[in-house]
């Protein structure tokens, strides 16, 4: 069974499995509100993978290095998956746990209610909005011109429209657990429970309070906070572990020690993390921090929907506690982007040599006594009065050494090819032949004298290459013009 098919059918059985405890959601009139906050949550998870995805692939047009995350895209989510009308996803889909929510405000004071009613339709258009970029995103990949600067603009600004809305989601999310947390005190004030459950959930509740605290931390980036923090959260577990153990002979019980399990593997991964934990290498581009916050410690409380924030939530709908639950840590996300290429230009041989204003240069016959072989099969046209190359061993390193002649002027002069590329630049004379002849010193352990250039345009972000060969009686040679027209389409 191939690893694509796992890996959706898995996010269909988390989506699915959110339902647990859906029988009991009449117990609290805020129930709805708060499922469909988690649900969609869980829905953007599916897009957030997505996006990195696409991000991936993106970056492959610009030779970034780059990894495959997981290879599943559009296809295998064809409709929406926030409305999920053949219930391939969810029970109880994310947009109809919405109009739940609405049809449930009578149960609810006026003024929070007229409060969540504002918040949960700005993540309904969130989600909403998000829905759309995944096919738009998906659609520049085969209608823009990716070797080109315009079309990876139009691509990179869909990806950080993403990421604003992640950034809205978190805010709107935040604002609905505070009002949920207000709720919750009123309930306390009102009840004054004093009973082991009661216990349990105030533990859970100040875990939570600085699991959030931290994960913020991590996801700016804040080492020292993320440190500080780290023992009071571990204060925490201790009391919550220690609620939970006084609840042993509760029917419930099995699902609370589920949290627990889940509590203290958050704690050993936060840990890890503090002690130099590294991202995957899949993850290694976005950093550790970005891996540790969505692969790492967001999953474990909430993630797949299985965490310990859902576990908690099942354990609370079946409890006689008056309390709603808790909102799950939402994803974050960031778009990753090539790091510049600083072309280091060594400086060119001095010479005399010039060019009058209608000479043609033309491509040598002879050069250092050999004889020059023009690459006919290719040539290379520019869009700039300077082509930048780089010049490295095209095989395995086998002490190739060479010398380079360009326009009649040696550039290089007996230099070993590594895998380490030599960069030079070299001055175009506009609308004439110039020419690049590869000389070879040596002929190295594997004949013949093998070298490979790559050389750049101002209107592609992707090089080009072309390999070299030359020996001790042949050297071979390549045509370069800059094109009037401003037109690099012509490469042949």
């Amino acid at each position: 069974m191939n690893s694509k098919f796992l890996f959706v059918s898995f996010f269909i059985v988390i989506l699915f499995s959110s339902n647990l405890f859906s029988q009991k959601m009449e117990q609290n009139p805020l129930i709805y509100h708060l499922r469909f906050v988690n649900e969609t949550n869980h829905g953007m998870l599916i897009i957030h993978r997505l996006l990195e995805i696409y991000n991936q692939e993106l970056n492959k047009h610009v030779d970034l290095e780059n990894y495959a995350l997981n290879n599943f895209g559009n296809d295998d989510f064809k409709e929406n998956i926030f409305e999920d009308k053949s219930r391939a996803y969810y029970e109880i889909a994310p947009f109809t746990l919405y109009e739940k929510a609405i049809e449930n405000e009578k149960l609810i004071h006026p003024s929070l209610a007229t409060d969540l009613r504002m918040d949960i339709t700005e993540i309904k258009n969130i989600a909403a909005q998000l829905e759309s970029k995944r096919y738009s995103i998906a659609k520049l990949f085969s209608t823009a011109d990716l070797d080109k600067m315009e079309g990876l603009k139009m691509v990179y600004s869909g990806l950080e429209d993403c990421v604003s809305l992640y950034k809205n989601f978190h805010e709107v999310r935040d604002r609905i657990q505070a009002k949920l947390n207000n709720y919750n005190n009123e309930k306390i004030k009102e009840k004054n429970l004093k009973s082991i459950n009661n216990e349990v959930f105030v533990s859970f509740k100040n875990w939570t309070d600085i699991a959030n605290t931290i994960i913020l931390d991590l996801k700016n980036e804040q080492m020292s906070a993320v440190k500080a923090n780290f023992p009071l959260l571990k204060t925490n577990a201790s009391k919550l572990i220690t609620a939970i153990g006084k609840n042993s002979k509760s029917p419930n019980f099995n699902i609370l020690k589920e949290v627990e399990a889940k509590i203290t593997k958050f704690n050993t991964e936060l840990n890890a993390y503090i002690n130099g934990g590294k991202a995957s290498q899949n993850y290694n581009l976005y950093g550790d921090a970005y891996y540790y916050y969505n692969n790492k410690l967001t999953g474990i409380c909430d993630k797949f929907g299985l965490g310990a924030t859902f576990k908690f939530n099942e354990w609370l709908t079946n409890s006689d506690l008056p309390y709603v639950g808790f909102t799950e840590m939402p994803h974050f996300y960031k778009v990753i982007y090539p790091k510049k290429k600083d072309v280091k230009v060594e400086a060119l041989a001095k010479t005399n040599f010039t060019v009058l204003p209608n000479q043609v240069i033309e491509m040598p016959k002879i050069v250092e006594k050999r004889k020059i072989v023009e690459r006919n099969d290719k040539s290379i046209v520019i869009d700039s009065d300077t082509l930048y190359i780089e010049v490295y061993d095209n095989q395995e390193y086998d002490k190739d050494t060479i010398s380079l002649n360009f326009n009649g002027t040696w550039v290089l002069k007996n230099r070993e090819l590594t895998k380490s590329p030599i960069q030079l630049a070299l001055p175009i004379i506009p609308d004439k032949d110039n020419f690049l002849v590869l000389h070879a010193e040596n002929l190295g352990i594997k004949p013949p004298n093998t070298a490979a250039i790559k050389y750049y345009q101002q209107s592609k972000t992707k090089p080009q290459i072309v390999v070299l060969n030359s020996n001790l009686q042949e050297s071979e040679a390549i045509l370069i013009r800059k094109d009037s027209n401003n037109d690099a389409k012509k490469n042949k």
